[in-house]
């Protein structure tokens, strides 16, 4: 690091340091763990990605990205690495909550330069009359809570910006959210600012992104009633869902009235095209109009009801196959199925479909009173169409097992339970699927969310009920003062919410506090502590929206609601609640105060949220112990870490150990070292039975007054497993049945970086040829149950208990933990003295930098100026590829226009190529090699003769790649779906989709390319085209439909070309990682990346060479016929050249329709056995790099390393002597390769 210098924030230039570097990171490591945590190791890895002009904040972010790669080894390192990011983030923005604010409202855009205020007039003057209160109140220790993975998804997408650059700090934005719910109440501000920063609780996403500004919509959910069955209603209803989704909401809409396809439509004479083009409508709008400026995808849930006629087209609208017209596939589909759907399948009896213009109505009633009219449609004979209702049910398992949907809500549960029964029939839910709220043409309902996390509520090894009840008030109390400060996007939302004003509490970290209290997830301790939990929550809740009945009054629909009968939402599921809190004497509250809100408890998926504060989403198990998460710069492997402390304290977490869990694919059931009760503690949702999850959902259900997004996961769910599970959870009672239909891939990608031996083993258990035991219970384990290393009292706060715990213990009984309230105003700062980071006035604090030393004054080093812009740069290029990774459109046509733009500038060589492959040894026509070839063309025909060809070829481009990615796509989903990999993450699924995709893209394009040829070789004394359109015109009468697709077989076979480079390229990326410890370079990455693209190109080489030959054959015969037996345009000519034509094009025709029934037969057809094999071919490839025989490990790849290594040693070495070297390498290396394919002994 000799010379190497870095640029400071204020722009002055300092050596680097490798000992300023450890000692900055040291700094942050307080509090972690000294035994897992080295700050050296992080060290070491920064200094090898440091260039010359680098910038402190590049230093930064380049010390956190390294850090959280090593999460994988400690969960420590996530804290460390969010430190180090959050600590860059203080240095590059104003401390002062006040400072921020002001700079957020004097906003200019430069655009226009004009006023753009990213705060509302209203905030601005609060803050700036309360400034000395806010701005001594916030803890900026506290933005250090989060981890690495939360912090980044707040940098993403919720700080506000300033000219792209990210203005606000956590803490910042928390204490805006509660001024923007609050306003000038200043004490309930700070209440509710301390609340979220000690991570007691979070507001949903929509508020944390609007609070505050100049429109603050801060709701969550829009539940809209299609308006009319007309194209006024249509499109009326289309616009509401539009202005909607503009402002963050997620829309549920029912569509139960629209009549079916074929009814007649009276004011047109004609008759109705059904739901799937009006659908197709709603589908584009979804994908245009996003959630609030490309923060989130647009997201509609369209519901119906199991008997309207066009039902079986809506289950196939999400498939990924079928003709485009009838499929919208980026709508959500859910049923609202009545009880007597149920009772029908049961009994496998008829089930008639009516169309709700002809039989009006069903939608409009619920329980017997739709059976009756039911019944009376069914006499009558009124029905379009009667299905035997097992017909109708098979079709919806098949579309939940490829699509995952549609979601199954039962509509007679719904209402039934529902404390807005009084106000009319609930006709849908939402997008999650867990708001039950009542809508019409004349009210959108809404609903306001927020999550409590569950695992800051674990205090000396208990469940703090009195804490969680006390928080939950607070809650129930902000998102009521929500519905009155609130934008609202149409007036039909604004008149629902203020008559019913109904909330959603929810909650996140379920599982995490089973594992932290360790109960396992089906133990009757869990099953009490979640009963307990959600009891808590909704009493505080009713005691809560009580206390604000008696200050504003309550709700204006509240009269004959079933509250204001005396009966509460346990009442309804016929469930008497535990003894935990007095309910008697809450309910002669109800009685006397009324409540404020009509509804109050919907535990939601918490997708977004809970990734922020760093717990498991909502009350879900664990899917995975080991997965990834991506971010901006990447994607990191995250352990579960409450099972990586475990492992630590065991002694049993090492390397090893990790490449297990990730061969037993996120499992530790099969791992013999594991003690049996960690195994209990630690199964992922796959190894727990679906009725636990069930029972769970129905425990708590009576204690929630809207429903819960509940997913199902089934590893490989069959008719079977699904009927049992649906017919379950409808028997229970519950609201939503399914959410999602979550089920896991049949097999796994291909692990390069995980060892063979452990792979072999986790094969073998898996197949049952063993069946390893559990290694004893060590002494330190009690009953499965690790002791606690408790810290001293005085120093120890709830704020950190969930982020510092060490090891947890199993919790006292639950009937016994309910202990005394925590004063939060007594919450001390916890971070460590070691750190300083109050910035000074110049927001340059000294000594946080890592650099130190004096200035150099070497010439040719970079300025200030350079390495900012460079910075810049390559913040721009980070958010080009998060546009470029969101955007398949756009990376299709930048892709496309790429290749137009390498195509002109490498047609030369194009040029050259091609006459090198179609020239053939006759005497006088051979040319000698590049040199010789260049000479001729510019003999002949000058610079233009470089750029033959390029019109076609440009032509090609965009078609090529638009093929491409389609059946990339299509073939990929369809693999995805037969192997039940959702999420198409398998290896071999790529290999083919890559393939098939060349395949068709190579066979479409073929005519261009032959004209490509055609005009590439044409040479002197040939029968010239003139341009594109004349060639295309000549092949077709001379040669036929067959001209266009001369080499069209070699090209197929080289589609094998990525059967080759992908092996190649993803196994010479782990040598050569293992020869750069740990971390690849950027010449390590270009070697790889060159010599899998060579050995490929050298390996299917002879298919170009075989396919010019081929293109640039023409029909002499034809040539000279065409020329001379008869006068251009005569009719002799024309004559057969048309019969000629026709028979060739109807072959043409009937050869293409075979064909791609072939293809469809190919990828659908049941008795095929190509995929197991294909599966094993790629397996068999996998194993010849990573196989034990050193024969099989090609010494081709350690050449290849040190050949490379010699290049990265030429360009950063002094001696010329070594320049010289591997350019002789270069020689000998094409002389090798040369000889392989000419050499008579090879």
């Amino acid at each position: 690091m000799s010379g190497m210098t870095v640029f400071k924030r204020d722009g002055r230039k300092e050596s680097v340091a490798f000992d300023k570097i450890t000692a900055r990171i040291n700094k942050l490591c307080y509090g972690l763990d000294s035994n897992h945590v080295d700050p050296i190791e992080i060290t070491k890895k920064v200094v090898q990605g440091v260039h010359q002009g680098i910038t402190t904040v590049e230093l930064d972010n380049l010390a956190a990205e390294t850090a959280a790669y090593l999460t994988v080894k400690h969960p420590d390192y996530a804290v460390l690495a969010a430190r180090i990011a959050i600590s860059n983030l203080h240095k590059e923005t104003k401390k002062a909550f006040s400072a921020v604010i002001e700079d957020l409202y004097k906003y200019v855009n430069p655009r226009n330069g004009k006023p753009g205020p990213l705060i509302s007039d209203e905030t601005y003057d609060i803050i700036m009359k309360n400034r000395g209160v806010l701005d001594s109140a916030i803890l900026y220790d506290r933005d250090f809570n989060y981890n690495f993975f939360g912090f980044k998804t707040l940098e993403r997408s919720y700080l506000l910006r300033i000219n792209g650059k990210v203005a606000e700090r956590p803490q910042h934005m928390l204490m805006r959210v509660a001024v923007g719910i609050h306003g000038a109440d200043i004490e309930r501000v700070i209440e509710t600012y301390n609340l979220m920063s000690i991570k007691a609780f979070t507001h949903a996403s929509p508020t944390l992104f609007n609070a505050g500004t100049p429109q603050p919509q801060m709701s969550s959910c829009f539940l809209v009633t299609m308006q009319d069955d007309s194209i006024e209603g249509i499109y009326d209803t289309l616009k509401s869902c539009a202005l909607i989704s503009k402002t963050a909401g997620g829309i549920g809409l029912n569509i139960h009235c629209i009549r079916a396809t074929g009814s007649y439509i009276s004011g047109t004479n004609g008759s109705s095209n059904g739901i799937v083009p009006m659908l197709r409508a709603f589908d584009a709008t979804a994908r245009y109009v996003d959630q609030g400026g490309n923060k989130r995808p647009g997201a509609f849930a369209i519901y119906l009801e199991p008997w309207h006629p066009d039902v079986f087209e809506f289950l196939d609208l999400r498939k990924n196959h079928g003709k485009e017209e009838v499929r919208a596939r980026d709508l959500f589909y859910a049923l609202w199925i009545p009880d007597l759907f149920m009772q029908r399948v049961q009994e496998n009896g008829d089930w008639p479909l009516f169309c709700p213009h002809e039989a009006p109505g069903l939608h409009e009633v619920w329980g017997k009173e739709f059976e009756q009219l039911f019944f009376k449609y069914e006499r009558e004979g009124r029905s379009k169409k009667v299905v035997k209702a097992q017909k109708l049910w098979y079709s919806i398992l098949d579309s939940q097992v490829e699509t995952g949907g549609p979601f199954m809500l039962y509509k007679d549960h719904a209402n039934a339970k529902s404390n807005q029964q009084n106000l009319g029939t609930i006709k849908n839910s939402n997008l999650c699927t867990e708001i039950i709220e009542y809508s019409a043409p004349d009210e959108v309902a809404v609903c306001n969310l927020a999550s409590i996390a569950l695992p800051s509520y674990i205090k000396d090894r208990r469940f703090d009920f009195k804490e969680l009840h006390k928080v939950t008030k607070v809650l129930t109390r902000n998102l009521n003062r929500i519905i009155d400060v609130n934008y609202y996007p149409v007036k039909e939302a604004r008149n629902s919410n203020m008559r019913h004003r109904p909330i959603g509490l929810g909650v996140q970290g379920l599982a995490d506090a089973f594992q932290l209290l360790r109960f396992p997830f089906s133990s009757e301790e869990a099953r009490l502590l979640n009963k307990q939990i959600f009891e808590t929550i909704y009493h505080a809740a009713v005691e809560s929206s009580t206390e604000l009945a008696t200050e504003f009054g309550p709700y204006e629909t509240y009269q004959g609601s079933p509250a204001s009968k005396g009966q509460l939402q346990y009442d309804l599921w016929n469930v008497q609640p535990t003894n935990l809190w007095d309910w008697n004497d809450l309910k002669q509250k109800v009685a006397r105060c009324g409540l404020r809100n009509s509804l109050l408890v919907a535990p939601m998926p918490t997708a977004s949220t809970s990734q922020i504060l760093g717990f498991n989403e909502c009350f879900e198990p664990y899917t995975s112990n080991i997965y990834t998460r991506r971010v901006l710069s990447g994607e990191f492997q995250i352990v579960n870490p409450w099972l990586l402390k475990d492992l630590c304290e065991l002694g049993l977490w090492n390397d090893g150990m990790k490449n297990k869990i990730i061969a037993h694919g996120g499992s530790i059931q099969n791992i013999s070292e594991i003690p049996y009760e960690i195994k209990e503690l630690y199964k992922t949702v796959w190894e727990i039975s679906q009725k636990v999850v069930i029972d769970l959902a129905a425990d708590r259900g009576a204690f929630i007054d809207q429903s819960q997004s509940l997913n199902v996961h089934l590893a490989s769910p069959t008719h079977a497993q699904l009927t049992s599970m649906h017919f379950y959870a409808h028997k229970r009672g519950l609201k939503t049945g399914m959410y999602y239909l979550r089920t896991r891939p049949q097999s796994a990608a291909i692990q390069f970086t995980v060892d063979k031996e452990a792979l072999d083993e986790a094969k073998s258990a898996q197949s049952g040829k063993s069946t390893p035991t559990s290694a004893p219970t060590p002494p330190n384990i009690l009953n499965g149950v690790e002791r606690m290393k408790l810290e001293d009292k005085n120093s120890s706060t709830r704020s950190n208990a969930a982020r510092n715990v060490s090891t947890p213990v199993r919790a006292a009984t639950i009937s016994r933990a309910v202990s005394g309230i925590e004063n939060t105003s007594s919450i001390k700062r916890t971070l460590s003295s070691h750190i300083d980071i109050e910035n000074d006035e110049n927001n340059q604090p000294r000594g946080e930098e890592i650099v130190a030393g004096e200035e150099t004054e070497d010439e040719d080093e970079i300025d200030f100026e350079t390495a900012k812009a460079r910075m810049e740069a390559k913040q721009l290029e980070q958010e080009k590829l998060i546009c470029s990774i969101e955007n398949k459109e756009a990376s299709t046509l930048a892709g496309g226009a790429a290749g137009v733009v390498a195509s002109v500038l490498t047609c030369p060589l194009d040029v050259i190529k091609t006459r090198l492959q179609a020239q053939k040894k006759s005497k006088g026509h051979t040319l000698d090699g590049v040199i010789d070839t260049v000479k001729k063309i510019s003999h002949e025909q000058g610079y233009k003769g470089y750029y033959k060809g390029l019109g076609p070829t440009i032509l090609g481009y965009l078609p090529t790649w638009a093929i491409y990615f389609t059946v990339y796509d299509e073939v990929k989903a369809i693999l995805s779906s037969k192997r039940g990999d959702p999420d198409g993450v398998d290896w071999s699924t790529h290999m083919i989709a890559s393939a098939s995709a060349g395949a068709t893209g190579a066979t479409l394009t073929n005519p261009l390319w032959v004209v490509k040829t055609r005009f590439m070789t044409q040479e002197k004394g040939t029968i010239p085209y003139r341009h594109t359109l004349h060639a295309l015109e000549s092949i077709y009468k001379n040669e036929g439909m067959k001209g266009f697709y001369k080499g069209l077989i070699p090209s197929l076979v080289g589609v094998t070309h990525v059967v080759i480079q992908f092996p190649v390229y993803e196994r010479l990326k782990l040598k050569m990682k293992k020869a750069d410890n740990g971390e690849l370079s950027t010449i390590s990455l270009l070697a790889c990346s060159s010599i899998s693209k060579m050995m490929a190109s050298v390996s299917t080489y002879p298919h170009e060479v075989v396919r010019t030959r081929l293109q640039v054959e023409r029909s002499v015969i034809g040539l000279i016929v065409a020329a001379s037996a008869a006068p251009a345009g005569s009719s002799a000519q024309n004559e057969h050249a048309a019969t000629v034509d026709k028979r060739d094009f109807g072959d043409f025709i009937q050869g293409a329709e075979d064909t791609g029934e072939d293809i469809k037969d190919f990828f659908t057809g049941e008795k095929r056995d190509w995929m197991d094999k294909t599966s094993d071919f790629f397996d068999n490839i996998g194993d010849a790099f990573t196989g034990d025989d050193d024969k099989q490990k090609r010494d081709w790849v350690e050449d290849a390393s040190n050949f490379f290594d010699n290049i990265g040693d030429a360009f950063t070495g002094d001696d010329d002597k070594q320049k010289r070297d591997w350019i002789d390498d270069i020689g000998q290396f094409s002389e090798n390769v040369k000889d392989m394919f000419d050499g008579d002994d090879k």
